[in-house]
């Protein structure tokens, strides 16, 4: 179970999310569903994935528009504290 300060943090990451799929939302796959951010190697990663649980997409490489990859930096670092650059 989460600790209370967990649970706040799980929140403002959750709305953080969602706030950048509705911003992007032209930019993500039409199948989108959710949306799970991560870092792989200090780096920080967003899966797309759609209703069955499938990932449709990884965000935040260079074929991703420049400002949906600083949006996915700046919520990595506002979320994650994980290493940019």
């Amino acid at each position: 179970m989460p600790t209370p300060e967990e649970q706040r943090r799980y929140t403002k990451l959750s709305a953080a999310l969602q706030q950048v799929g509705h911003s992007f939302c032209r930019e993500l796959p039409v199948a989108t569903a959710s949306l799970h951010l991560h870092s792989v190697d200090g780096q920080p990663r967003l899966d797309a994935y759609d209703r069955a649980g499938k990932i449709v997409a990884t965000l935040a490489s260079e074929q991703t528009p420049k400002p949906l990859r600083d949006a996915i930096e700046r919520l990595a670092r506002e979320n994650c504290q994980a290493r940019i650059g």
